[in-house]
């Protein structure tokens, strides 16, 4: 007995035609993902899951309910006791270039000297901060140049 001849011509397999590639997006990997905002939670929100942790609710079903990530719910119920009356608690910022002394001594040398510049008063002073820091010091103490 004779096997079929798989070989011929008569039964070939043709793959599917290619599809011409379409233009990608830029976009495309990011609208997939789902991005979290990374704001606070606003106090009502935040009241709501402190109040839902008190009714003896799990984690996660706070988390389902509120449509809060898992992590935002175990980091507002650890810092629970830490909030004052359930506020945010201020940021420490970045530290500032000038100390307490140097600020003084901005302040008292631009008021003996009303018209010296920015640039003036960081090269009589010796100052290794920009004209920038010393014009938001001298703002916000009120000193108009």
């Amino acid at each position: 007995m004779r096997l079929p001849n798989t070989t011929s011509s008569t039964h070939t397999c043709n793959p599917m035609p290619r599809t011409p590639l379409a233009p990608r997006s830029a976009n495309a990997r990011i609208l997939k993902q789902k991005k979290t905002s990374k704001k606070e939670l606003p106090p009502h929100k935040r009241a709501v899951v402190e109040g839902m942790h008190l009714a003896s609710i799990s984690n996660w079903e706070i988390s389902r309910l509120t449509q809060t990530p898992k992590s935002t719910v175990r980091s507002t119920l650890k810092l629970l006791p830490v909030r004052p009356k359930g506020s945010s608690l201020p940021r420490s910022g970045c530290p500032s270039k000038l100390d307490k002394p140097t600020k003084r001594n901005i302040i008292r040398f631009c008021r003996q000297n009303a018209k010296a510049t920015y640039t003036q008063v960081r090269q009589e002073l010796s100052l290794e901060c920009s004209d920038r820091t010393i014009a938001h010091l001298i703002k916000k103490q009120g000193i108009k140049k």
